[in-house]
């Protein structure tokens, strides 16, 4: 749904020409920033992430679901036309993205965003058609949101960690902190620490 109303927002005749402009610059940043290692350096306060790089991302995602909203305000203001083409455009980067050999757009990833373009497509072209009845559209619109959701492929994270992965090493951290506050106690020093496992 938000890639369908980015870009309705960057068209839309009740935004500021200014306001798009900046908003397109700060995308732009964004991609940059996700394709140039020394601007990752920067976000990352001036050092490389050992681990979970592009820790700024959810920064970049509040900003598309921003403007999303903001062009959900203005929805009639777009013609079937404009979401149909929109979704042609969508439908053309996911493939281009799969074919290029992404290792995150299998078949089944493929086919299932196919049918959620498509499906999206129909529904903001009934939204665009001011006859049809509003809590018709509401309630299709939020199944196919609720439908997204369950459906969305998460194959590609591993979500079978044991609680002993995560609680084997308790007693050692609690003993190895002990032995540093037993420190700072015998010394009269105050520590700024950080204790991980490697």
């Amino acid at each position: 749904m938000t890639l369908f109303l980015v870009p309705a927002f960057i068209f839309s005749k009740k935004v500021p020409t200014k306001r798009k402009v900046l908003t397109c610059v700060m995308l732009g940043l964004f991609y940059a920033s996700f394709s140039l290692n020394f601007l990752n350096y920067i976000w990352h306060g001036m050092h490389y992430p050992n681990d979970l790089p592009y820790r700024y991302s959810f920064a970049y995602s509040f900003l598309l679901l921003i403007l999303a909203y903001e062009a959900f305000l203005h929805i009639r203001e777009y013609s079937s036309r404009f979401f149909i083409g929109t979704g042609v455009g969508i439908l053309a980067f996911i493939v281009i993205v799969q074919e290029l050999g992404s290792k995150n757009i299998g078949k089944f990833t493929l086919m299932t965003n196919i049918v959620l373009v498509f499906a999206f497509t129909v529904i903001l072209c009934m939204i665009a058609d001011a006859k049809l009845k509003r809590d018709t559209i509401s309630l299709a619109l939020v199944c196919m949101i609720i439908a997204e959701l369950a459906i969305a492929n998460t194959g590609n994270y591993v979500m079978s960690q044991s609680k002993e992965a995560y609680c084997g090493d308790y007693y050692d951290f609690q003993s190895i902190s002990q032995t540093v506050d037993d420190y700072e106690q015998q010394n009269d020093a105050d520590l700024f620490y950080r204790e991980e496992r490697s």
